[in-house]
């Protein structure tokens, strides 16, 4: 009976991991740093929009262990943006990952231009699956795929319109400059017809 008890028990042990091992990620210790100020992103399907860093608003995140040490060489595809999970935002695959494998320190950056669609007032991190705990990043962001498709089409030439013709910018000021204008006009054309990448 002891001999079968210890045969079951061995898959458990061999299965269990203690925290003091320094595996695991801590979404509370790990931490993500992003502009000071607000900073308002237009994403596009094929990632046309703007580059991140070229605003000033690099990202830039730590990812930790339990025991609060880096974790080294963690696969950048690994580490994305994306909404705070109310499915404001849809990225294109491969559109949203960190700019390369988490380094000595554990840091990862977001420098390019990001690929989806949506509208979102506040975007976060996720780390193997795990949201950071937080506060959220100072970034809006906003698209010509109004409806997250991750396509800009008709129905998103429609949700235009609707701005245009309240003269509100928000969500449509592609340019800026707090106005509808023009070169916002230009720059929701110039996505028309953008899909996501193969």
């Amino acid at each position: 009976m002891i001999r079968v008890l210890m045969f079951a028990l061995i898959p458990i042990t061999l299965l269990w991991v203690p925290a003091e091992a320094g595996f695991g990620i801590d979404p509370v210790l790990s931490n993500v740093t992003g502009p000071s100020f607000p900073v308002t992103v237009v994403i596009t399907p094929a990632g046309n929009g703007d580059v991140l860093e070229d605003l000033g608003a690099t990202l830039t995140v730590v990812v930790l262990d339990l025991n609060g040490s880096p974790v080294v060489g963690l696969p950048r595809q690994d580490v994305w943006i994306d909404d705070p999970g109310d499915g404001s935002l849809r990225m294109c695959a491969g559109g949203a990952i960190a700019d390369h494998d988490t380094d000595a320190t554990g840091a990862t950056t977001f420098t390019g231009a990001l690929a989806g669609g949506g509208y979102s007032n506040e975007i976060r991190v996720f780390v193997s699956g795990l949201m950071l705990v937080g506060a959220p990043v100072a970034v809006q962001i906003i698209s010509p795929d109004y409806d997250a498709s991750r396509r800009v089409d008709l129905s998103d030439v429609g949700e235009f319109a609707l701005d245009w013709s309240a003269g509100v910018a928000g969500r449509s000021d592609f340019v800026a400059d707090g106005f509808l204008n023009l070169a916002d006009v230009g720059r929701f054309a110039s996505a028309y017809g953008e899909v996501c990448g193969p």
